[in-house]
């Protein structure tokens, strides 16, 4: 979960979720139903601990995944394309990196 919670401070993410998420949705925690986490494209950090409690639901309740298909398929497809579209940054910052005039 430390992890989870630094994942919107990588530079340039908040502006990825900003552009690939396109929609709204909340999920409840399995252990306290009355504590939701919002996917909210403005908040690169809600949208992660989203997309965690998600995670956590699905491994908690086991047999009621079939219930999350359409939920689950749909993060997985924007923390894929936010993943790749990270990497193709840092690899121009890389390739930026490597180009620049090299200091005595």
């Amino acid at each position: 979960m430390e992890r989870v919670k630094g994942f919107h401070l990588l530079p340039g993410i908040p502006e990825l979720v900003a552009e690939i998420v396109q929609r709204e949705d909340k999920v409840s925690d399995s252990r306290k139903a009355s504590k939701f986490y919002r996917l909210d494209r403005t908040n690169a950090k809600k949208c992660f601990l989203y997309y965690y409690q998600l995670r956590s639901n699905i491994s908690h309740r086991g047999k009621g995944v079939r219930n999350e298909y359409d939920r689950l398929h749909a993060s997985l497809t924007e923390l894929l394309q936010i993943t790749e579209r990270y990497l193709e940054i840092l690899a121009v910052d890389e390739q930026k990196l490597n180009n620049s005039p090299q200091l005595p």
